[in-house]
């Protein structure tokens, strides 16, 4: 007959493990092996921003070529970015040098009349 109360249930288990007697010796330096691997599991589960990263990486991207993909597009397009705004700049100081060397000749000529 199957009982619904669980409590019942939690006092004989309860009376099963205790009346449970281990007679077997533990092996040597048991307890010093039991603290080590907690201290190696400790130890693994401090997490660093590398491994926070490669984690959020395998979550995200589950296959690795598909995430390499990405990755590269990504770089790709940060540099061609990067290249075409340098070059922007690049021209906008050529400009702006010129204009300056035209005065230091020529005070009361404007760049623009050079033009």
């Amino acid at each position: 007959m199957k009982t619904n109360n669980p409590h019942e249930k939690d006092d004989s288990l309860n009376s099963i493990l205790r009346a449970w007697d281990i007679r077997a010796p533990l092996p040597p330096h048991f307890r010093e092996a039991v603290w080590q691997r907690i201290e190696q599991d400790e130890m693994k589960s401090d997490v660093g921003l590398r491994s926070l990263f490669k984690s959020w990486i395998e979550s995200v991207f589950p296959r690795t070529k598909i995430a390499l993909c990405y990755v590269t597009v990504q770089l790709l397009l940060g540099m061609t970015a990067g290249l075409w705004l340098a070059r922007q700049q690049s021209d906008r100081l050529d400009a702006a040098l010129g204009s300056r060397y035209v005065q230091s000749i020529d005070p009361f000529r404007t760049a623009d009349a050079n033009q």
